[in-house]
């Protein structure tokens, strides 16, 4: 394979794979996140294959250029190389994410009492704003007088 070829090939290999890894990270995300339906049920859309799919597409753009290799292996063994390191990326992201949503929920069990529930859907302190008595600043008849 040419040298220019061949550069151009692992830098679009590491920018996918780079892509698949905070994919796959999501910073900020959380479990809740992925949750489908109502809690109870339990059903989330967090699959392991969103790590392949890069992967495959990947591969799919390596078949779509066979003609810039010279022989029937040396594309089989790009195209094979670059789903594993594009989809070992995103399952490394993967584990990142999941570690940090461990490390999370660690530190709210230590930080928040036993007896407090997890997941408040209400708030602690309920405050009420009316604003009805507002209203009449509002106007320009309250200035006038």
């Amino acid at each position: 394979m040419e040298p220019l070829a061949l550069f151009t090939l692992m830098l679009g290999v590491s920018l996918v794979a780079i892509f698949n890894y905070l994919l796959n990270w999501a910073p900020g995300s959380e479990p809740e996140d992925y949750q489908i339906g109502p809690r109870e049920l339990g059903l989330r859309c967090d699959c392991s294959m969103n790590a392949v799919v890069l992967g495959a597409i990947s591969v799919l753009v390596l078949s779509v250029s066979s003609s810039r290799f010279s022989s029937r292996e040396e594309l089989f063994m790009t195209g094979v190389l670059s789903f594993f390191i594009v989809t070992l990326a995103g399952v490394m992201g993967r584990r990142r994410r999941y570690n940090e949503w461990k490390t999370m929920r660690g530190v709210f069990e230590r930080v928040l009492p036993p007896h407090m529930p997890q997941n408040m859907d209400t708030s602690v302190l309920e405050i009420e704003f009316d604003d009805e008595d507002d209203d009449d600043e509002d106007s320009y008849e309250y200035y006038d007088e």
